[in-house]
């Protein structure tokens, strides 16, 4: 049986986090299915397709849009934090738009694992309702996202999933030594390594001048060297540089425009991890190894305290001591983090291959409906 679905989400933007999603979702659907026929829409569609071997189109195409979606079986929307209006209110309608052209095709929507929120305009909140009331399934990535549609008044059955990357298998470590080493010419990666995945966000907080502090006592004082990983490609860069620039030590920023394979392997070679954003907690917890939080975002809070580990930091509280003492003491004790975190990600893995599952299922049944 031949299947055909569209994948509407944050693609082509170089944001790995969102790739690691698609990336996820395109290979569990080839896993179920021995003919199937994938459209993503993306904003850099010869990109998308050549790195993931799908069909894709520009996303801000109306005519191509609308084209693949009346030629699909169902439309997937996400996962990740589509529905939100805190970084802009257009996220929130392109989002819902491409779901309503859907609605209007008589095509079934399935939202996956989404990171529901904040939603503060009451206008999105009564939008997200409508559309959560009457897509054909919905699952969403944390147990608040969950109590937020309860809360805008959805009255039917959310499943509670996690982030689909959590199913990919990264890239063999041999391999991602060879690419760590052909970043770090003059370092000879003997010394423990720390990994830094850094963004900027409101208010006034001095991201570059606290992290290259941080940066400097790790590598003097814990003996490490200095991993910088831009998860959003181009604009985290910048800050790396930002960062690097004010340091002392000798610091590694990772340039390449690495798959999501690569870059959750090279996660996996680190002995601690540093992140504001929140893929870089899912790829330290897929590869095991302890990491220090700082949360920007709701969502760092609820991934967190679903794992059960309570202590991370707030931007707008940090300082270079509060940062370096509390690495420092996850450092000392990370044997014990290590085992922490190994006892939580097998049931993550889980839980992540129970969500993909059900929407597979889900599509399974409109196939044979539509047969």
């Amino acid at each position: 049986m031949l299947c055909r679905v569209v994948i509407s989400g944050f693609y082509g933007f170089d944001n790995a986090g969102d790739e690691a999603i698609l990336q996820s979702m395109v290979s569990e659907f080839r896993k179920a299915y021995s003919d199937v026929d994938i459209v993503v829409l993306s904003a850099n569609p010869s990109k998308t397709a050549s790195l993931y071997q799908v069909k894709s189109v520009n996303r801000s195409n109306l005519i191509q849009v609308i084209s693949a979606i009346k030629n699909s079986d169902m439309l997937i929307s996400g996962g990740g934090g589509l529905f939100q209006d805190v970084t802009s209110t257009f996220s929130m309608w392109y989002y819902s738009g491409i779901i309503l052209i859907a609605f209007a095709l008589k095509k079934p929507v399935f939202a996956f694992a989404q990171g529901i929120g904040p939603v503060r305009n009451w206008v999105n909140r009564k939008l997200l309702k409508y559309l959560s009331n009457r897509v054909h399934g919905i699952s969403v990535r944390d147990r608040w996202s969950q109590k937020e549609l309860e809360n805008i008044g959805v009255k039917r059955t959310v499943s509670c999933t996690v982030d689909p990357a959590f199913l990919i298998e990264p890239l063999p470590k041999c391999e991602c030594i060879k690419l760590l080493c052909n970043e770090s010419s003059g370092i000879s990666l003997e010394r423990p390594k720390i990994g830094f995945s850094l963004r900027s966000w409101k208010g006034d907080t001095d991201v570059a001048g606290i992290f290259a502090e941080v940066a400097d006592k790790a590598s003097r004082e814990l003996g490490a060297d200095i991993f910088f990983f831009p998860l959003h490609y181009k604009k985290d860069i910048v800050l790396a540089e930002d960062i690097v620039g004010r340091m002392k030590e000798k610091a590694v920023i990772l340039r390449g425009n690495y798959s999501p394979r690569e870059i959750i392997g090279l996660y996996g070679l680190m002995d601690m991890n540093v992140s504001i954003r929140l893929h870089g907690l899912v790829f330290s917890l897929m590869n095991r190894i302890p990491m220090l939080a700082i949360s920007y975002d709701p969502k760092i809070d609820h991934f967190m305290n679903f794992l059960g580990m309570n202590e991370f930091l707030r931007y707008n509280s940090l300082s270079s001591d509060l940062v370096f003492n509390t690495l420092k003491e996850k450092w000392d004790n990370r044997k014990e983090h290590t085992l922490e975190i190994s006892l939580k990600s097998e049931d993550v893995k889980l839980l992540a291959a129970k969500g993909v599952k059900e929407l597979v299922d889900t599509l399974n049944k409109i196939g044979k409906s539509n047969s």
